[in-house]
């Protein structure tokens, strides 16, 4: 017999066999499923010591009135929560603490500009619930509450875009008056339990203030710190709520009573920053973001402190860093392409820039702008051009807009499209410096030199303003406290700045000078000329014109003189005045 049909029929064998081991367990393992199971006994609920005692952990945790205590009665009573659910008595009594922690939490979430789905963990509970019934008009409020933003920064795209796509207008006004009638109810409902009521007096605040700051002055506060005297609650809604600017007296008693009440500091942040207390305002957004790292909001303010400190690599890092937690902001993206393109870095700034115009919607006139700004900063101005024009539409009063505009249509040629937007951009700041430069420039192209002049010498007193201002500017960092290496950094750059200017200021005054002195105006020319060869750069250009505007006065002198006194001024001759009437007779 061969071996191949023996190793088949033993391979036939085993294949058999292993298959009638395979049925025999699956067979018991059906009959093991149909027999009796064994019951599940639940875990034992927590004693009512463990329940107390927890329920009092977390109300101290939420008296404290702040962020971080509404975050860990969070931590405390969700485990408990969850262990109650087979208990029904047991969890009724941890509901109501539990329900208010949540509500407490998702809006101060939104205060801080968080956009979370806290609130969502108690709706079904509010409504399944008959003992929490009181609190439907609370979550409400908490749900209907917008996401404090800086810019469009909660804002869903996409919603937007279906809105626009509506069919039933009609519809979409009955059912926005209905939610109107709705609120009112509500609002007046709080207000009468507003006076026992700490919470309901709470969200009867934010109730009032959510879509009209401007009621804030139909309130009197005092009446309702009279009702609730101590309430952490109030002040601080009463304090962030306040136009134009928050109340610091509430926030620095709040952070004085509980350390640990880091959004008021960001909020005195916001009071520092109104009044240009920039390092105050640093300070304030520092150490709210130490707490709160989580919050946008915090985080493109301390980007928009450095950028105004001229500090554009922190700036860039900070703009940066708040878009890791919130991607699509367009206000992050925005100074992020701002500080790339100060910096230098065109081709960063311009990909940046194009990623936001494919966004669309918001922010488009700035983005179009800074696109033309750093085509412009590469010489590539035709490109540039339909940038110029797409932020004028979306612009139509921003006067760089119209004298960037100018610029690039003054280096593509187009004489009458630079002078229109130059024009146009004086008529919105009369102090626009580039508009003034570009009109001088346009009129010296078309040799009507008085013109040009004088707009050389309109930006030639713009330039000085600004010196001005930066010299006040390095006295104010050099009075400010703050670390040695960084006082430095900042007067460097603002001398830098300083010299900058003054080099800019020195050739429109060269500029005014020979414009002047082609249109024959050398009493003019002369003083500017004489300013201008004080800066190095222009000291051998300014002189060589100060020679030929004396020559040239002294050859006019000449020319006037009566024929009788040339002679004498010729030979050189002196006399006295008694001598020169003798020879005029």
């Amino acid at each position: 017999m061969s071996i191949k049909p023996c190793l088949k029929r033993c391979q036939l064998g085993f294949f058999l066999q292993g298959l009638s081991f395979s049925l025999y367990f699956a067979w018991a393992a059906f009959l093991s499923s149909c027999g009796p199971q064994p019951k599940t006994t639940p875990s034992p609920p927590p004693r009512l010591e463990e329940i107390e005692a927890s329920l009092t952990k977390a109300q101290a945790e939420l008296e404290r009135g702040c962020y971080l205590g509404f975050r860990e009665a969070l931590r405390t009573l969700e485990p408990l929560i969850s262990r109650l659910a087979a208990w029904p008595e047991l969890k009724a009594r941890v509901l109501p603490v539990y329900v208010k922690n949540v509500l407490l939490l998702g809006m101060r979430e939104k205060e801080l500009g968080l956009s979370t789905r806290t609130l969502d963990s108690i709706a079904s509970l509010i409504a399944q619930n008959k003992e929490l019934a009181a609190m439907a008009d609370l979550y409400q409020v908490a749900r209907n509450m917008t996401v404090q933003a800086k810019g469009v920064m909660a804002f869903d795209d996409q919603k937007f875009e279906s809105r626009l796509k509506i069919p039933d207008w009609k519809k979409e006004k009955i059912d926005w008056e209905r939610l109107l009638a709705e609120e009112a109810e509500r609002e007046k409902n709080l207000e009468n339990r507003a006076r026992q009521d700490e919470l309901a007096a709470y969200c009867w605040l934010v109730s009032y203030l959510n879509f009209a700051g401007t009621r804030e002055t139909q309130l009197k506060p005092q009446e309702l710190l009279a009702l609730h005297p101590r309430s952490r609650l109030i002040r601080f809604k009463l304090a962030i709520s306040s136009t134009p600017v928050p109340r610091r007296e509430h926030l620095e008693e709040l952070v004085a009573e509980e350390p640990e009440f880091f959004e008021a500091h960001y909020f005195l942040g916001e009071v520092a920053m109104r009044r240009g207390q920039l390092l105050t305002a640093e300070k304030h957004y520092l150490e709210a973001k130490r707490a709160i790292p989580e919050s946008p909001i915090i985080a493109i303010s301390l980007a928009s402190v450095y950028f105004h400190l001229e500090e554009f690599e922190k700036s860039l890092e900070a703009y940066e860093a708040t878009l890791e937690l919130l991607p699509g902001y367009r206000e992050a993206m925005l100074g992020r392409a701002i500080c790339l393109s100060y910096l230098g870095r065109h081709e960063e700034a311009i990909k940046a820039l194009e990623e936001m115009i494919n966004l669309g919607y918001w922010l488009m006139g700035e983005a179009h702008f800074w696109m033309a700004w750093n085509l412009a900063a590469l010489n590539q101005f035709q490109e540039a051009w339909p940038h110029c024009l797409e932020a004028q539409g979306r612009l139509p009063t921003n006067s760089q807009v119209f004298s960037l505009s100018g610029t690039v249509a003054l280096e593509i040629n187009d004489l009458a499209a630079a002078e229109k937007n130059f024009l146009q951009a004086l008529e919105f700041d009369d102090s626009n410096a580039e508009a003034l430069v570009g009109l001088g420039r346009l009129e010296a192209r078309r040799e009507n030199w008085p013109r040009a002049g004088e707009h050389y010498d309109a930006a030639r007193k713009v330039y000085e303003t600004q010196e001005a201002q930066v010299r006040a500017k390095m006295k104010e960092i050099e009075a400010a406290e703050m670390a040695a290496a960084r006082k430095e950094a900042l007067l460097k750059r603002k001398a830098l700045q300083l010299e900058k200017i003054a080099l800019t200021k020195a050739t429109v005054l060269f500029n005014a000078a020979s414009c002047y002195f082609n249109a024959g105006e050398n009493d003019k020319a002369l003083p500017l000329a004489e300013e201008a060869a004080s800066h190095p750069a222009f000291k051998e250009k300014a002189a060589d014109l100060i020679a030929r505007i004396r020559k040239e006065r002294k050859f006019v002198a000449w020319l006037i003189i009566p024929r009788r006194e040339r002679d004498i001024f010729e030979l050189g001759a002196e006399q006295t005045v008694g001598d020169k009437k003798n020879t005029q007779g």
